[in-house]
């Protein structure tokens, strides 16, 4: 008994931090949201966590013992997502209760946030949930045999996992300062949002959530065009599939398919085909991406000439990779990032297995090129912040004329639900390759938890030309502050609903609620049988813009709804939700009809 305590002590001693690094994100949000929380209410509610914690070890250790003494039995597949589920919900419900007081609903819920109950749950949904240093207690614990000897496994394991998450107590006691109250209200949102995407990411594979690798047959004329220096065709099975090109019957070059030699390449709705032609000397002829499961609004300058012309002449050990001799495509970071390392992987492993070429390791570049096109992005938020400051309104419809020609035409850069996606789906592209979508999300959410949504309000690109559709009419229908105020919470539900849809059923056409790509990239010319649809939600959100003004924004749009959450808690420039008099000035001072109340963002 002494041995099995000890080596589970010693194990918890050994996987402490990431204990640690678990619980941080659940409990200091938590702890830093309390106004007014003194050391000892600090303290007792970290001893309910640990509590919590304590009781959900405990009872995976007797499950744990009793399942190693028993023959075939096996640990339930949904009990993990079903804690992180909960403690996501536990958490989201938390935040949005501190952010609005409207609903009986949500003073009851704050009522039980700041009690002593909300703390224990929190502390038992993270003990509940499996994480690496967990499985491998789990794993040595089955060897006790017995509940009672799992218990005790389980109780050591928790005592040393528990010393060294004590530092988060000291950190708690900063909750003293509103600005840290207010990011911890919005760290709580921001944990549970991604918890709840997390757990349903485990039912994709239940809910039919399957990767379609396609298998392609080329026409003779595609091929033609990607090897123009050949007149005749072969197709060759070994080693790998390819088609060997002939002139006068000798060999000018193969052409390959990453279907093929790449299928775990994937995009942002599944696997990118990608067609490649290489010469005998293995640098690349031509490379041509194939319509696929990607979202063709997103993706529609993935699949002009000019993207695939940047691979011509590349060699087939070039390095490749967005930012490092190719190009990243602004608003389809993900989708860009797999053409590249299907067309880097393709042509790698047919010039190694096809042409019998040998290539050096692949050694990703460090260092992304840098375009200066990109500074225009945070240039456009000094801009609206000195002038927000400056109170220099007048400036406001050229900022706005101005974003629409060089963000939304021109860079195409907007934030959109497909910076929220990627971050749901934990496809966050890489820092050097893909800035842009890092500057969009850092400035749009931070800009927003400073002072409010000025992205909404003097960046967004398709929010100036709703909003000079609405102020050439005049809007004529003024929605009563009741109903505006309910149908505001819309945009909330889609913010939650859409992201749920694509995580769990890899369904990318959720993007084609947000009319940003269709507004300035024209992807419903590419949309198909999708195209009649998509125009006509266009023509249904610009009449509903001629009635009813900023329509889109004011109830529907995703983007808009997670900066208002973040504007709601923001840092300045605004009186608090609990400090607020009713005196109705937001109602009156509001230039673009946003923030008419302090308790609706």
């Amino acid at each position: 008994m002494f041995a099995m305590l000890s080596r589970a002590f010693l194990l918890g001693l050994a996987t402490a931090p990431f204990c640690a690094a678990a619980c941080a994100p659940v409990f200091l949000p938590v702890a830093l949201s309390r106004e007014k929380a003194r050391f000892g209410a600090q303290a007792a509610a970290f001893g309910e966590f640990l509590l919590g914690r304590l009781v959900a070890y405990a009872a995976v250790g007797l499950v744990i013992g009793w399942i190693g003494g028993a023959a075939g039995a096996k640990m339930p597949p949904w009990a993990m997502p079903a804690a992180t589920a909960l403690l996501g919900a536990a958490l989201l419900l938390y935040a949005v209760s501190e952010t609005t007081r409207e609903s009986a609903f949500c003073r009851a819920v704050k009522r039980w946030g700041r009690g002593g109950t909300f703390p224990l749950l929190l502390g038992f949904l993270t003990g509940a949930n499996i994480c690496p240093p967990f499985v491998m207690a789990m794993t040595d614990a089955l060897k006790s045999g017995g509940a009672l000897n799992g218990l005790a496994y389980f109780i050591a394991f928790f005592a040393a996992t528990s010393l060294v998450s004590l530092p988060l107590l000291a950190l708690a006691l900063g909750s003293f300062l509103p600005a840290v109250q207010s990011l911890g209200r919005v760290a709580c949102g921001v944990v549970g949002f991604i918890s709840i995407c997390a757990a349903a990411s485990y039912l994709a594979p239940a809910a039919g959530a399957t990767v379609e690798i396609l298998h392609i047959e080329p026409e003779t004329a595609l091929l033609e065009q990607l090897l123009p220096g050949a007149r005749d065709f072969r197709e060759v099975q070994k080693p790998v599939r390819h088609f060997i090109g002939t002139a006068s019957g000798r060999e000018v070059g193969i052409i390959v398919f990453s279907s093929d030699l790449a299928p775990e390449v994937q995009g942002f709705n599944g696997h990118v085909p990608v067609a490649v032609a290489l010469d005998l000397s293995g640098r690349i002829v031509e490379a041509r991406v194939l319509p696929g499961q990607e979202t063709p609004g997103y993706v529609r300058s993935i699949y002009a000439p000019e993207f695939a012309a940047q691979f011509r002449g590349k060699r087939y050990s070039d390095p490749l990779s967005p930012g490092h001799g190719v190009d990243a495509v602004t608003g389809a970071t993900v989708t860009s990032s797999a053409v590249t390392d299907g067309v880097r992987l393709t042509a790698r492993r047919a010039a190694e297995q096809a042409l019998g070429l040998s290539a050096p390791a692949f050694a990703p570049a460090q260092r992304a090129r840098f375009n200066l096109w990109h500074l225009a992005v945070p240039a456009f938020f000094i801009v609206a912040g000195i002038s927000e400051v400056r109170r220099l309104r007048r400036l406001r419809p050229f900022v706005l004329a101005a974003s629409v020609l060089c963000l939304g035409f021109g860079l195409k850069a907007f934030f959109s639900l497909i910076h929220i996606l990627d971050i749901a789906s934990k496809k966050v592209p890489p820092l050097g390759a893909h800035a842009l979508w890092y500057l969009l999300t850092a400035l749009a959410l931070g800009s927003a938890l400073l002072a409010g949504r000025l992205y909404c309000a003097w960046i967004c690109p398709f929010g100036a030309i709703t909003e000079l559709i609405g102020r050439l009419f005049r809007s004529p229908v003024e929605i009563s502050t009741p109903w505006d105020r309910r149908l505001r919470r819309v945009k909330y539900g889609v913010l939650l609903i859409l992201p749920l849809i694509y995580v769990i059923w890899r369904n990318a056409d959720v993007l084609c609620v947000e009319p940003f790509s269709d507004t300035f990239t024209l992807g419903f010319m590419a949309a198909g049988s999708d195209a009649a649809w998509r125009i006509a939600w266009l023509i249904f959100l610009g009449v509903a813009s001629l009635l009813v003004f900023r329509f889109f924004c004011r109830y529907l749009c995703p983007a808009g709804a997670a900066m208002a959450f973040f504007a709601r808690h923001r840092l300045f420039g605004r009186i608090r939700p609990n400090r607020c008099v009713e005196c109705g000035e937001c109602m009156v001072s509001c230039p673009r009809k946003k923030d008419w109340t302090p308790t609706d963002p």
